[in-house]
């Protein structure tokens, strides 16, 4: 709710902790040992083959991004499957 109430942008930085904390909500960390699966997808450059993110599902629009490395005009970003964990 305290995402919704201070809109896009604010993580959980100093005005979506205030929201979230007048709503009730506990704004520290809960567990720092929690063990995360690995995302499913990565982010890629054709170009430098660097890896620009990783996701749980591709959502990002590729047309809006781009490899910070490459530039605007020469890395192309595509998704790729992570090799699952053994």
């Amino acid at each position: 709710i305290a995402h919704a109430l201070v809109g896009p942008g604010h993580r959980h930085g100093p005005t979506w902790q205030a929201t979230a904390q007048r709503l009730g909500a506990r704004v520290e960390a809960t567990s720092r040992t929690a063990h995360m699966p690995q995302p499913k997808w990565r982010l890629c450059c054709t170009r430098c083959r660097r890896t620009v993110a990783q996701r749980h599902q591709r959502r990002l629009d590729l047309n809006l991004h781009r490899c910070a490395w490459c530039g605007v005009d020469a890395g192309i970003l595509e998704w790729r499957r992570n090799a699952p964990v053994s």
